[in-house]
């Protein structure tokens, strides 16, 4: 028989998802900004995104180590009800700013000189998608 795990491990652990998706969020903030940015970074900056992207994300898997994420407690986390309940509203969230944003960049990228309109398009919708899930999981999760 296993043992239950004690709650002052899935609490840290509800602490270190939420840490991380508030660590993601920015993160995609940060290169969403970097990408859609019309004037872009100095050509210096460029090549440190990639790498400030790959350092938060092994900082990431380091810290979910040192929090005690076994696969078991881990998916006692993310199993949770009300978690997936959280999840499916923000997916809802995130579709509709998708379609909603569709129309509003066709109008604008008409009126507004971009170099590849569709690749602005695109990249803007993913990002946008992005940031929305995870800011509705934020607010709609415990």
């Amino acid at each position: 028989m296993i043992s239950p795990t004690p709650p002052t491990d899935l609490t840290s652990l509800e602490r270190h998802s939420r840490r991380s998706l508030w660590i993601v969020l920015v993160l995609l903030l940060v290169a969403g900004a970097a990408i859609l940015s019309p004037m872009g970074l100095p050509a210096w900056m460029m090549p440190l995104v990639p790498m400030a992207l790959l350092v938060a994300v092994v900082g990431l898997k380091l810290s979910a180590k040192s929090a005690g994420a076994t696969s078991r407690t881990m998916e006692r986390v993310l199993d949770d009800e009300w978690r997936r309940r959280s999840l499916n509203l923000a997916c809802r969230d995130a579709l509709i700013v998708v379609m909603g944003l569709q129309p509003v960049l066709a109008l604008v990228l008409t009126r507004w000189p971009v170099d590849v309109p569709a690749a602005f398009m695109a990249a803007s919708t993913a990002i946008a998608g992005l940031v929305s899930l995870i800011a509705s999981l934020l607010v709609r999760d415990r």
